[in-house]
């Protein structure tokens, strides 16, 4: 047990360079599952091709089929990183992830709640990135302009599993960004410059990852904003430290933007 425990201290890492590789093996781990993922659910889609019905012909839903599978296979995947993860550091004794700052004014409470200026930050660049989609989409209702005029059933059976996929993909990216922030705070820890030179150049390089899986993501789903999504990436990652890297409020903004 102890041997295990001692397992990376005997490789004379220090805590920053253990930091730095762990979340570099995380990112890399994060980007072959978002990659590679959707390429198995394509044979396993085209299984279901014989489910026909009266409202759709054989191989019509496959793209729900598919965009499902990805879905429940993503999600799967960012359960077993969780656990996988949290069994790595215990076993050899690391930790990773900094602990939840307390609230001053209740010790009880891990998360302290998010001042006016955060607040009214949040609000503001959530509410420009709705109302710049929104603008080129004529003011319609993002979900009815993706769908179009004279859908069929099969049409919407199709669209509600990519908005399943989208769903899950929003996690990936606040993982991303989480793994991107491990790396580059730990790279620039004992860079010679005031600290909040380091804190631009952090932010800078996780935005400038974060953007470039935003070019992945515009050029796979074929999006034709991809300027405007490539924007909300940037802006997912200044919503992110807004809400001082807070995950699951992380993931409802973006999921927010996302789908509004």
């Amino acid at each position: 047990m102890h041997k295990e425990r001692r397992g990376l201290k005997k490789l004379h890492l220090s805590k920053n360079s253990i930091a730095t590789l762990w979340n570099t093996a995380r990112f890399a781990a994060y980007l072959l599952a978002i990659f590679l993922t959707p390429l198995l659910a394509k044979p396993l889609g085209i299984l279901f091709d014989p489910v026909v019905s009266d409202w759709w012909q054989h191989g019509q839903l496959r793209i729900f089929y598919t965009e499902l599978i990805t879905a429940f296979l993503w999600l799967g995947e960012i359960i077993a990183f969780f656990f996988l993860d949290r069994h790595l550091q215990k076993k050899y004794n690391v930790q990773i992830d900094g602990k939840k700052p307390l609230n001053p004014q209740n010790k009880k409470e891990k998360t302290p709640l998010l001042s006016m200026d955060r607040v009214v930050a949040v609000f503001l660049i959530s509410v420009a990135c709705v109302l710049l989609i929104s603008a080129q989409i004529g003011f319609q209702v993002k979900v009815f302009y993706e769908l179009g005029e004279r859908v069929i059933l099969s049409d919407v059976v199709n669209f509600s599993g990519t908005a399943g996929r989208n769903i899950v993909k929003c996690g990936w990216i606040v993982l991303l960004m989480k793994a991107s922030f491990g790396i580059f705070e730990n790279v620039f820890e004992s860079a010679p410059c005031k600290p909040t030179t380091k804190k631009v150049y952090v932010y800078l390089c996780v935005t400038l990852l974060t953007l470039l899986f935003g070019v992945y993501d515009v050029i796979s789903s074929q999006n034709p904003f991809w300027w405007t999504y490539l924007i909300f990436y940037a802006a997912f990652v200044a919503l992110y430290v807004l809400v001082r890297k807070a995950p699951i409020k992380s993931y409802l903004l973006i999921l927010f933007i996302y789908f509004f």
